[in-house]
């Protein structure tokens, strides 16, 4: 008669279900529990479609354990300050800007891919200028 297999204990469970829900490796497993982060603080940091100022789980931990000072466990390089990490097609979410790029215009219109944050303050200030009586 052969031994069953012993029933995975429920952390266990929690972290498989984190990795499947969040889409991560065992490494960014390994890192994440580094950290000192639990399954839970990772599927609730799963952005929704409305939160584009959220990174995917996968990129929050990296960057939380690079921000520790240490390297990730893969050969995984950061982006040079100031310049995005280069994606693959594989990648399951596109990746989002961060507060320091400048704000671009979804129209395709190539004449306002050098629009920044201040130059959208000044644009909302003048419009707020002439609904004034």
């Amino acid at each position: 008669m052969a031994k069953s297999k012993r029933p995975d204990s429920k952390q266990d469970r929690q972290w498989s279900e984190a990795k499947r829900r969040c889409r991560l490796s065992q490494e960014d497993i390994l890192m994440a529990r580094e950290l000192g982060l639990t399954p839970q603080a990772l599927i609730k940091n799963i952005p929704s479609p409305g939160q584009l100022w959220k990174l995917p789980v996968k990129q929050w931990i990296r960057e939380l354990y690079e921000a520790t000072g240490k390297s990730p466990v893969s050969g995984h390089q950061p982006a040079k300050s100031g310049q995005r990490a280069v994606h693959s097609a594989n990648d399951s979410v596109p990746p989002r800007p961060h507060a320091d790029e400048p704000a671009l215009m979804k129209t395709g219109d190539e004449s306002c891919q050098d629009t920044t944050m201040e130059d959208w303050k000044e644009y909302v200030d003048e419009l707020g200028d002439d609904n004034e009586p």
